[in-house]
């Protein structure tokens, strides 16, 4: 019996022995502890660590992580940094802005990590107005910056800094079409749309808008495209209604112009030419800005853009068997006289079957 108890005891020493002397290689695959952003989409490194977000939100939230073998704790203070935004312009040929820090504040300045901690949230809130107010032009950030009070838990030397943009969300104009898409009442409507670089989600957004008289508006366009259009005659052209309205959420809303009908049959000699019809956006709801260039769309105006069978006010009243097609010296067996009706006279061509032959 005392022997069984003595080969017992030597177990019991044999096994603590053997187990101290295996060695713990859980973590040899595993990179150090550090501290970074997250490159949510993967495309951090190709935008510098630019973040945008809309400023109608009047908030952001972003997570900071420590990632590795979890063997030490930290506190990571988050600041936004004058300096480091200085040394990323140097560094990168960029022109930013620090944005005022009268604008926004951070929900939390610091995040204190235990060993196993991966991962905790920090953010900003700011008023759209104090951020709309200023120069919607000027490249503003937030040049957040990250530091850790550990030397054994570093800052990600790539995922450090975050340069957050506040965007405005800027309009626009265009046209669906360079030509009248819709015929209302003999009356020509040009469609178009008001477009948002952004939505806005908290807000409908109004853009006034109408045709511009001023001729050195045509004369420009002439000199930049090589063109030689003519200012509309007053009273030519109007918009459908003096504005359009961007529902909250939405990118985009429709907008016409029209011309008078009446107009069309006494200019023209100037259809013939061609004539230029500027629209330009007056004014648009607080909290967005006008693009600059795409405050102005130029609607193209020429004779034959009138021409067509069914189109207003060019109907054919009288004479539409005065034509070549109804002939009695033609030849009824050839096909292609049936091209030669009077109402092609209007529909723009010149040659082929769709010639007219008085």
């Amino acid at each position: 019996m005392k022997i069984n108890i003595w080969k017992l005891l030597l177990a019991a020493l044999v096994v603590p022995a053997a187990m101290g002397a295996c060695t713990d290689e859980r973590n040899n695959f595993m990179v150090d502890d550090s501290v970074s952003f997250v490159d949510s989409d993967g495309t951090w490194a190709e935008n510098k660590g630019y973040v945008s977000t809309p400023v109608y939100n009047e908030k952001y939230e972003f997570p900071v992580v420590k990632n590795g073998k979890g063997l030490s704790g930290t506190t990571v203070r988050i600041e936004a940094s004058e300096s480091a935004l200085d040394a990323f312009n140097e560094a990168n040929g960029t022109n930013y802005e620090l944005l005022p820090s009268n604008c926004y504040q951070f929900t939390a300045t610091e995040l204190r990590f235990s060993e196993k901690e991966v991962r905790k949230f920090a953010g900003l809130t700011w008023k759209m107005s104090d951020v709309t107010a200023l120069d919607a032009y000027t490249d503003y950030v937030i040049p957040i910056q990250l530091t850790s009070s550990s030397n054994d838990v570093p800052v990600s030397e790539d995922r450090g800094l975050m340069l957050l943009h506040l965007e405005i969300a800027k309009v626009s104009m265009e046209l669906s079409t360079d030509e009248a898409t819709t015929v209302k009442n003999g009356t020509f409507i040009y469609n178009g749309n008001v477009k948002l670089s952004t939505t806005v989600p908290t807000m409908d957004v109004e853009v006034k808008y109408a045709v511009d008289t001023d001729a050195s508006l045509v004369d420009a366009y002439n000199k930049a495209n090589g063109t030689s259009y003519l200012a509309a005659p007053a009273g030519f052209a109007s918009t459908v209604a003096a504005s359009s309205v961007i529902a909250a959420g939405e990118s985009s809303a429709a907008f016409g112009c029209q011309l008078n009908p009446d107009k069309l049959l006494e200019n023209v000699d100037k259809l013939d030419a061609g004539v230029l019809i500027p629209v330009r956006i007056s004014a648009v709801s607080d909290g967005t800005v006008i693009t600059k260039g795409g405050d102005v769309v130029y609607i193209p105006v020429v004779n034959k853009e009138f021409r067509g069978t069914d189109a207003e006010p060019w109907a054919i009243l009288e004479g539409e068997e005065i034509c070549y097609a109804n002939d009695p010296g033609r030849d009824p067996n050839a096909a292609w006289i049936n091209g030669y009706v009077t109402s092609n006279l209007f529909n723009g061509a010149s040659t082929g079957g769709d010639s007219w032959i008085p």
